[in-house]
């Protein structure tokens, strides 16, 4: 049983019991990055208050990194007559090719490193992202802390972290039938999302 504080992402090696995994993220996640009501409900949006959706993508590997060389061709194929996308990057600023990539690809890239998690979810309340997605999870240099304020009315958990992070706050992760076969749902406290061709 779960009966000590344990970091989720290195119990995967020593054990592939899912109620476990899901015991031990669910704790994490109540113990250190409990919900904030500090900046109050979102205020629910009428369906096209904007022309477009806005996706806001949260990680600290936009540069050149696994997660952006998986990532940057999925951002670069965004319909862009539909959606509206935005990074929220909280890693290093190392101008390569990859970063530089990337910031021409999204439609805003915001380097938000010297603030607070409170100041990044409240930045993302002020810009109206209607669906904030968060590449890290629990994993080195995450700042799951943003996602506790509610940074949006809908938070995804995707690809960086396969494994359900236990908040009440993050409501979806996209997953497919190889990460999670259709009878894991027991095993996530988010709704899985699958991809169906992949």
């Amino acid at each position: 049983t779960p009966a000590e504080l344990t970091y989720p992402c290195p119990l995967w090696a020593l054990c592939d019991d899912p109620h476990l995994q899901r015991q031990v993220a669910t704790l994490w996640a109540q113990t250190e990055y409990p919900l904030h009501s500090e900046l109050g409900a979102i205020v629910p949006r009428k369906a096209g208050h904007h022309s477009k959706i806005r996706i806001g993508y949260f990680s600290a590997d936009l540069h050149a990194h696994a997660t952006a060389f998986l990532m940057a061709e999925l951002w670069e194929h965004h319909d862009k007559s539909r959606f509206e996308i935005i990074a929220f990057s909280f890693g290093v600023d190392s101008h390569d090719a990859m970063r530089q990539r990337l910031a021409r690809t999204f439609d805003q890239f915001i380097d938000v490193r010297n603030h607070t998690d409170k100041e990044i979810a409240q930045l993302a309340r002020q810009m109206e992202i209607d669906i904030a997605v968060d590449l890290k999870g629990f994993t080195q240099d995450s700042r799951f802390g943003i996602f506790s304020y509610r940074a949006a009315p809908i938070q995804v958990s995707y690809i960086g972290y396969p494994g359900t992070v236990g908040a009440e706050y993050m409501d979806y992760i996209v997953a497919d039938k190889t990460l999670s076969r259709g009878t894991a749902q027991p095993f996530y406290s988010e709704k899985i999302v699958y991809f169906t061709h992949s």
